[in-house]
């Protein structure tokens, strides 16, 4: 677990390597933009999860605070993302709103019943599975 600058710790949710892994096999390829530092890569390894994404941006200077959607459209731009075919996921609002920002639908995990500008919300990975037209094995 990890804690910084204050930050809550962070969790992954249940289910998420495997939803990872089922996806980035089926041909989906799956990023990181987070306001968190360059501890994120130790967080991720600690998981297992680092395998799982093509790129991982931990928050820097180069790009504005979320819900800019400066971090989503450095990610669209340099890995050739199709916005309108790109799922922005996050368990915060500003995650939502950074995604939307960015020309993307956007799924808010976990807080289900919040108000929010996300397209999709879903209480758990599992619901992800359908969202996205992949068969849980």
């Amino acid at each position: 677990w990890m804690l910084e600058f204050g930050q809550p710790e962070a969790r992954s949710f249940s289910g998420v390597r495997e939803f990872l892994e089922r996806f980035q096999r089926a041909g989906g390829r799956n990023f990181v933009f987070t306001h968190r530092g360059k501890t994120v890569y130790d967080y991720l390894e600690s998981e297992g999860l680092m395998p799982y994404f093509v790129e991982v941006v931990p928050f820097n200077s180069s790009f504005e605070r979320k819900p800019s959607p400066s971090g989503n459209l450095y990610l669209t731009e340099r890995h050739g993302l199709v916005p309108e075919k790109t799922l922005a996921i996050g368990d915060r609002e500003l995650d939502i709103l950074a995604g939307k920002a960015a020309g993307m639908d956007a799924c808010l995990l976990h807080q289900t019943g919040a108000e929010s500008a996300a397209d999709y919300q879903l209480p758990d990975v599992e619901g992800l599975y359908a969202l996205v037209g992949l068969e849980k094995e």
